[in-house]
């Protein structure tokens, strides 16, 4: 097996996931979306590990050492030590393994929930990132990756917005205002899922494709309808999460470039989304229909105070937990009975339907699940991650490269945002361990001369 085709089939796998994680759903199961997912995860995951360990072992015994086609050494440490992340993430996973020994449930937090994000799920996300990562040795699987993403977003938008007008021939059973959720499964998911993927779409219509060429215009109609099927499923945190990173999205091209007026676009931007996201925050932005379950704006209007006011309700009942088990928490997914366990079961009875399954804060869910040791490490890994994309964009030889990490590091500032108010899905979750693997990548090759960059050709 050569070496050229280990990329291929490595990269092949990560196509496989961007295909299948948004797509797969299996309607005829109690939880559609989440469970199949995981599994697809799994299952394409271990076969890529698998083939990565297979390839060197088949270099070893026919004594031959993997190289570059531009004759550098590749030996196992060397595909896996230029991993700017690598001991960080290997560390919070750790992390992850000894919050879950020591956790109040061990095996739900080895399985998860019914939303499956336990320690297994985890180790999932963590070998495909890494894999990824050594599947990414230049700009043109970078580039492909991104066109997976931004293809798939198609038939999921697509699908959502049929939703919206009620064209939808299955009957979905959701607890979410808005009955867009496509196949990510909850409007929430969906929303994550979009406003992450936009970035990329932006990159298309302003940095063009590798070979050079600049089709903006079938990009820009994909673009609309993102963001059209964003606005269907009511998400407020994923829609501030788009805000806040097509901001950083557009201030780094006008910081590197001088593109004045990629920045008054910006503000233009801030003005008009902010202005949406209040009209959000009072009902739906858009005509009412049948397709939105007939609720009014009013009606709209009075669920948004109450999930506000249940959101702080969590939060706040949720910081006095945190110092009972401070340094490993309570273990992964854990979240409900450890709230029971701390709170006495009759102090919200007056609220109706409280059920506080997840913090939704993505630095509570670390502190509750696996300490200020495990938040620590999410923030060493996230301090690391931007540091190597900036100094990446800092030192691009190109524009078409530059703007390649801005989107990087803008779907990345989408999802800290989002997470900030919403629970997170095994879909943007896995979109957020790609994006970091994109980014430890172009670190790699970004602002090397063209000879000194591997070909995957």
């Amino acid at each position: 097996m050569k070496n050229l085709n280990q990329q291929q089939l490595l990269e092949f796998g990560g196509i496989l996931v961007v295909l299948l994680l948004p797509l797969a759903f299996n309607p005829f199961a109690t939880q559609p979306s989440e469970a199949v997912k995981v599994v697809f995860l799994q299952a394409i995951t271990i076969p890529m590990v698998i083939a990565f360990i297979l390839s060197f072992k088949i270099k070893h015994s026919s004594q031959s050492v993997p190289s570059c086609p531009d004759g550098r050494t590749l030996t196992v440490s060397a595909r896996l030590g230029d991993n700017a992340l690598l001991i960080p993430v290997l560390i919070y996973f750790g992390v992850y393994v000894i919050a879950t020994i020591t956790s109040i449930e061990p095996w739900r937090s080895l399985w998860g929930t019914s939303t499956r994000q336990g320690t297994l799920t985890v180790m999932s996300l963590v070998l495909f990132f890494i894999m990824i990562t050594v599947a990414l040795r230049s700009s043109a699987p970078v580039d492909r990756l991104i066109t997976t993403l931004i293809v798939v977003s198609v038939p999921v938008a697509i699908y959502g917005c049929m939703q919206y007008f009620g064209l939808d021939p299955l009957d979905w059973d959701t607890t979410s205002l808005s009955p867009v959720h496509s196949t990510v499964g909850y409007s929430l998911y969906l929303g994550a899922f979009l406003a992450m993927v936009i970035p990329f779409t932006l990159f298309r219509i302003f940095g063009g494709e590798e070979d050079g060429r600049n089709r903006p215009f079938p990009y820009f109609l994909i673009l609309v309808l993102q963001v059209m099927c964003l606005l269907f499923t009511l998400s407020r945190g994923a829609w501030l999460g788009l805000l806040g990173g097509c901001t950083v999205f557009f201030w780094l091209m006008a910081y590197r470039w001088q593109f004045r007026r990629v920045f008054i676009f910006s503000i233009i931007m801030l003005i008009v989304g902010g202005f949406l996201l209040i009209s959000m925050n009072q009902g739906s932005v858009l005509p009412s229909n049948s397709g939105q379950n007939g609720l009014s704006d009013a009606i709209l209007a009075n669920a948004r105070k109450v999930s506000n006011n249940e959101r702080m309700l969590i939060w706040v009942n949720t910081l006095p937990m945190i110092s009972s088990r401070l340094l490993l928490g309570y273990g992964p997914e854990t979240y409900s009975s450890a709230f029971w366990l701390t709170h006495p079961m009759g102090l919200f009875s007056e609220i109706p339907n409280f059920t506080p399954w997840d913090p939704h804060n993505i630095f509570l869910y670390h502190l509750t699940g696996i300490g200020v040791l495990g938040l620590i490490v999410f923030l060493w890994i996230l301090a690391r991650f931007y540091k190597i994309t900036y100094q990446a964009f800092k030192s691009a030889s190109d524009r078409h490269s530059g703007i390649m990490i801005a989107a990087i590091i803008s779907s990345a500032t989408v999802f800290l945002i989002q997470a900030q108010f919403n629970p997170n899905g095994i879909v943007p979750l896995f979109l957020f361990w790609l994006v970091l693997a994109m980014g430890v990548s172009t670190s790699r090759w970004v602002g090397e001369p063209a000879s000194e960059v591997t070909s995957d050709q």
